[in-house]
Protein backbone atom coordinates (compact mmCIF):
# COMPACT_ATOMS: atom_id res chain seq x y z
CA UNK A 1 0.00 0.00 0.00
CA UNK A 2 2.79 2.09 0.68
CA UNK A 3 4.86 1.71 -2.00
CA UNK A 4 2.08 1.80 -4.75
CA UNK A 5 -1.00 3.74 -3.37
CA UNK A 6 0.61 6.40 -1.18
CA UNK A 7 2.36 8.13 -4.01
CA UNK A 8 -0.89 9.28 -5.39
CA UNK A 9 -3.45 12.04 -5.16
CA UNK A 10 -6.17 11.44 -3.32
CA UNK A 11 -8.83 11.69 -6.43
CA UNK A 12 -7.31 8.29 -6.92
CA UNK A 13 -9.01 6.81 -3.94
CA UNK A 14 -12.28 4.65 -3.72
CA UNK A 15 -15.16 7.08 -2.06
CA UNK A 16 -12.87 10.34 -2.55
CA UNK A 17 -14.86 12.43 -4.64
CA UNK A 18 -14.69 16.26 -5.75
CA UNK A 19 -15.49 17.63 -2.68
CA UNK A 20 -13.68 15.45 -0.23
CA UNK A 21 -10.66 16.67 -2.57
CA UNK A 22 -10.81 20.03 -2.23
CA UNK A 23 -11.52 19.67 1.90
CA UNK A 24 -8.35 17.49 1.64
CA UNK A 25 -6.74 20.17 -0.26
CA UNK A 26 -7.38 23.20 2.47
CA UNK A 27 -5.70 20.95 4.78
CA UNK A 28 -2.65 20.46 3.02
CA UNK A 29 -3.54 16.74 2.07
CA UNK A 30 -2.35 15.59 -1.89
CA UNK A 31 -1.48 12.26 -1.88
CA UNK A 32 -3.31 8.76 -0.49
CA UNK A 33 0.45 9.07 1.90
CA UNK A 34 -0.38 12.16 2.90
CA UNK A 35 -4.44 11.33 4.19
CA UNK A 36 -2.77 8.24 5.41
CA UNK A 37 -0.69 9.72 7.90
CA UNK A 38 -3.02 12.64 8.97
CA UNK A 39 -4.85 12.66 12.42
CA UNK A 40 -8.09 11.14 11.74
CA UNK A 41 -9.97 13.50 14.31
CA UNK A 42 -9.17 16.41 12.09
CA UNK A 43 -10.22 14.45 9.64
CA UNK A 44 -13.36 13.76 11.11
CA UNK A 45 -13.75 17.52 12.57
CA UNK A 46 -13.43 18.81 8.58
CA UNK A 47 -15.72 15.67 6.87
CA UNK A 48 -17.49 14.11 9.98
CA UNK A 49 -17.99 9.92 9.51
CA UNK A 50 -16.07 10.59 5.44
CA UNK A 51 -12.75 11.34 6.65
CA UNK A 52 -12.57 8.30 8.93
CA UNK A 53 -14.06 6.11 6.12
CA UNK A 54 -11.17 7.73 3.54
CA UNK A 55 -8.45 7.50 6.16
CA UNK A 56 -8.82 3.66 6.92
CA UNK A 57 -8.71 3.19 2.90
CA UNK A 58 -5.73 5.19 2.42
CA UNK A 59 -4.41 2.84 5.30
CA UNK A 60 -5.86 -0.19 4.07
CA UNK A 61 -8.33 -0.54 6.22
CA UNK A 62 -11.95 -1.38 5.64
CA UNK A 63 -14.66 -1.73 8.30
CA UNK A 64 -16.44 -4.34 6.55
CA UNK A 65 -15.93 -7.65 5.96
CA UNK A 66 -15.57 -9.85 2.53
CA UNK A 67 -18.16 -12.47 2.42
CA UNK A 68 -19.13 -14.57 -0.28
CA UNK A 69 -22.41 -15.36 -0.73
CA UNK A 70 -24.55 -17.10 -3.33
CA UNK A 71 -27.76 -15.55 -4.88
CA UNK A 72 -29.50 -17.37 -6.84
CA UNK A 73 -29.78 -17.09 -10.27
CA UNK A 74 -33.09 -15.89 -12.12
CA UNK A 75 -32.12 -16.59 -15.20
CA UNK A 76 -28.84 -17.38 -17.21
CA UNK A 77 -29.01 -15.98 -21.23
CA UNK A 78 -27.24 -17.80 -24.06
CA UNK A 79 -26.61 -15.35 -26.20
CA UNK A 80 -23.42 -14.45 -27.49
CA UNK A 81 -21.43 -11.01 -27.70
CA UNK A 82 -18.47 -11.08 -29.95
CA UNK A 83 -15.41 -9.10 -29.46
CA UNK A 84 -15.41 -7.72 -32.65
CA UNK A 85 -17.80 -8.20 -35.81
CA UNK A 86 -17.23 -11.20 -37.68
CA UNK A 87 -16.08 -11.13 -41.25
CA UNK A 88 -17.53 -14.31 -42.59
CA UNK A 89 -19.84 -17.18 -41.35
CA UNK A 90 -17.73 -19.38 -40.81
CA UNK A 91 -15.41 -17.08 -38.35
CA UNK A 92 -18.69 -15.78 -36.48
CA UNK A 93 -18.87 -20.32 -35.66
CA UNK A 94 -16.01 -20.34 -34.81
CA UNK A 95 -16.18 -17.60 -32.06
CA UNK A 96 -19.61 -19.11 -31.11
CA UNK A 97 -17.98 -22.84 -30.87
CA UNK A 98 -15.45 -21.66 -28.91
CA UNK A 99 -17.64 -19.22 -26.36
CA UNK A 100 -20.68 -22.10 -26.05
CA UNK A 101 -17.09 -24.37 -25.01
CA UNK A 102 -16.01 -22.05 -22.46
CA UNK A 103 -19.69 -21.39 -21.14
CA UNK A 104 -20.21 -25.51 -20.74
CA UNK A 105 -16.67 -25.82 -18.76
CA UNK A 106 -17.80 -23.09 -16.34
CA UNK A 107 -20.99 -24.84 -16.57
CA UNK A 108 -19.42 -28.33 -15.20
CA UNK A 109 -17.15 -25.98 -12.83
CA UNK A 110 -19.87 -24.98 -10.74
CA UNK A 111 -22.58 -27.05 -11.73
CA UNK A 112 -24.48 -26.10 -8.08
CA UNK A 113 -24.97 -22.42 -9.22
CA UNK A 114 -25.79 -22.89 -12.72
CA UNK A 115 -28.15 -25.77 -11.78
CA UNK A 116 -30.19 -23.16 -9.90
CA UNK A 117 -31.09 -21.27 -12.58
CA UNK A 118 -34.99 -21.24 -13.90
CA UNK A 119 -33.56 -22.20 -17.47
CA UNK A 120 -31.63 -24.83 -16.37
CA UNK A 121 -33.88 -27.67 -18.14
CA UNK A 122 -33.10 -25.80 -21.40
CA UNK A 123 -29.54 -25.69 -21.35
CA UNK A 124 -28.67 -28.99 -20.00
CA UNK A 125 -28.93 -30.87 -23.55
CA UNK A 126 -26.72 -28.19 -24.58
CA UNK A 127 -23.99 -28.19 -22.24
CA UNK A 128 -23.60 -31.76 -22.10
CA UNK A 129 -23.45 -32.18 -25.83
CA UNK A 130 -20.96 -29.63 -25.62
CA UNK A 131 -18.59 -31.25 -23.52
CA UNK A 132 -18.99 -34.54 -25.00
CA UNK A 133 -17.52 -32.94 -28.27
CA UNK A 134 -15.15 -30.92 -26.72
CA UNK A 135 -13.33 -29.33 -29.48
CA UNK A 136 -14.00 -25.85 -31.22
CA UNK A 137 -14.62 -27.41 -35.19
CA UNK A 138 -16.98 -30.12 -33.96
CA UNK A 139 -19.36 -27.31 -32.33
CA UNK A 140 -18.77 -25.40 -35.25
CA UNK A 141 -20.70 -28.23 -37.09
CA UNK A 142 -23.65 -28.37 -35.11
CA UNK A 143 -23.98 -24.35 -35.47
CA UNK A 144 -26.78 -23.28 -38.57
CA UNK A 145 -26.74 -19.83 -39.15
CA UNK A 146 -29.40 -18.22 -41.36
CA UNK A 147 -28.45 -15.35 -43.59
CA UNK A 148 -28.28 -11.73 -41.75
CA UNK A 149 -28.72 -13.87 -38.44
CA UNK A 150 -24.48 -14.44 -37.77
Amino acid sequence: IKEKMWPLTVDNLFMCGHSSVEQLRKLEILTIGDLANADPQILVSHLKSHGLTLWEFANGKAGDKVVRERVESKGIGNSTTLAKDAESEEEAIKAMSASILEYAVDFYKDFNFWASANNKKAEIPYVFKALILDDVAKIGECIQCQVGEI
